[in-house]
């Protein structure tokens, strides 16, 4: 059975975690939905998992960190926490591996079109921003000896300053660029995955394409092309068209359309989506 783990600390967002699931359900029926949390709540066709339940000592010590202890937007150490969650997740339901993203993604693909190209890995396949950044707008955890690893990784650097300008590339030390710098000292742990259109005939956003449909949080309209990103670039040149076909992301390259796994939805704005 597909296994999807959402993951979210403090208090729930109004409407787009459940409409994460909702997509979540109507693609993969079938699958197990599993939400890890630290606040009282019951999701019908959720299995609801708590913080203090599962958490192991190594994920308390890290959610004791100092590292952004002090930032006004706590979601840079909630996202650092969850990594160890879902690998504590994983080991308290036993499962051999799992889909994981952020609580502002939308599902449009079932995992039959694509759990067959990426189930050769038993490390984390993640997308990604650009060479300095990975994002969780789609993940696998394809074992747990794997991610043991990168939670082992990551807890040294939280706790030391040095090895945290040497991982994030001497930017911000969030959880996207400190997962991009353990990548790439090991590329046997983390891999990209696929967000061009390629002869595999299916796509991944890490977030581009939720922008350039939906906009931002912080107030760019639907058209938006970071010029940051890979993808971006690519949507700027007019190289990639991001375009809906029936009520589905597709991305229009070199003359054919290529389904969207997912949408991030930057502007946590998701009915218009659904």
């Amino acid at each position: 059975m597909i296994s999807y783990v959402h993951c979210h600390i403090g208090q729930l967002p109004p409407d787009y975690l459940i409409d994460s699931f909702r997509t979540i359900d109507k693609v993969d029926p079938e699958s197990r939905i599993i939400f890890v949390t630290d606040q009282d709540v019951e999701i019908e066709g959720v299995e609801v998992l708590q913080v203090k339940d599962i958490a192991s000592e190594q994920t308390l010590r890290v959610m004791d960190m100092s590292l952004f202890a002090d930032d006004p937007n706590q979601l840079w150490r909630t996202s650092i926490f969850r990594v160890f969650l879902v690998r504590d997740a994983m080991y308290h339901l036993k499962l051999d591996a799992c889909y994981h993203f952020d609580s502002d993604v939308l599902m449009f693909q079932s995992s039959s079109e694509f759990e067959h190209l990426i189930n050769d890995f038993d490390g984390l396949y993640i997308t990604y921003h650009n060479s300095l950044e990975v994002v969780f707008g789609f993940s696998r955890f394809g074992g747990l000896e794997k991610t043991d690893k990168i939670c082992s990784i990551l807890h040294d650097v939280v706790f030391d300053p040095a090895l945290q300008v040497q991982y994030s590339s001497a930017g911000m030390a969030n959880e996207m660029r400190l997962i991009c710098g353990i990548m790439d000292r090991n590329p046997d742990l983390i891999r990209r995955l696929n967000i061009f259109p390629n002869e595999t005939n299916i796509v991944f956003d890490p977030s581009s394409y939720g922008q350039f449909f939906g906009g931002t949080h912080q107030g760019h309209p639907p058209g938006f092309a970071h010029h940051t990103h890979d993808i971006g670039r690519g949507i700027q040149s007019g190289e990639l068209v991001p375009i809906m076909i029936d009520k589905k992301p597709y991305v229009k390259y070199d003359g054919k359309e290529y389904p969207i796994v997912n949408l991030h939805i930057h502007s946590k704005v998701t009915a218009p989506f659904l």
